[in-house]
């Protein structure tokens, strides 16, 4: 299963769940990730070395273009939440770190005249891939 379709669907449920946020008896999800927490997690996922500090950055820097109104830092919070909420135990232990690298590389490119943005970055990943020399698995799922 390519990992955007996981994606896909915790976004339907967030969706979901903010749909029902108002009613009491439903389940909720905890926002438990904060945006500041972003950078300890991407370093935990790919080291800390001087490629993982650079790539940050750059994760970092897009998500805070002042173009963004949604696909920002606290999106990615969110995503990770829903990700370590329940509804994440469905995502196998083994590939959950190409879970976490597509919601860190989701959107990074985004354009909103462009109809490419998932696939501009999808290219980006596979860039970062090759220089943190990524098995190819991750390079073949996370498109």
């Amino acid at each position: 299963m390519r990992i955007l379709t996981l994606i896909a669907q915790i976004l339907k449920m967030a969706e979901s769940n903010a749909a029902h946020a108002n009613d009491l008896s439903a389940e909720c999800i905890q926002f438990s990730v904060d945006a500041n927490d972003l950078e300890a997690r991407w370093h935990q996922l790919a080291g800390s070395g001087h490629i993982s500090s650079r790539w940050w950055r750059e994760i970092s820097e897009r998500h805070s273009e002042r173009h963004r109104h949604y696909h920002t830092l606290s999106h990615l919070a969110e995503l990770f939440s829903f990700l370590d909420s329940p509804y994440g135990a469905e995502i196998a232990p083994s590939r959950r770190p190409l879970v976490e690298y597509a919601i860190f590389f989701h959107d990074i490119i985004y354009d909103p005249r462009s109809r490419t943005n998932e696939e501009d970055s999808a290219k980006l990943f596979r860039q970062y891939a090759a220089e943190a020399a990524l098995p190819t698995e991750a390079s073949q799922t996370v498109r």
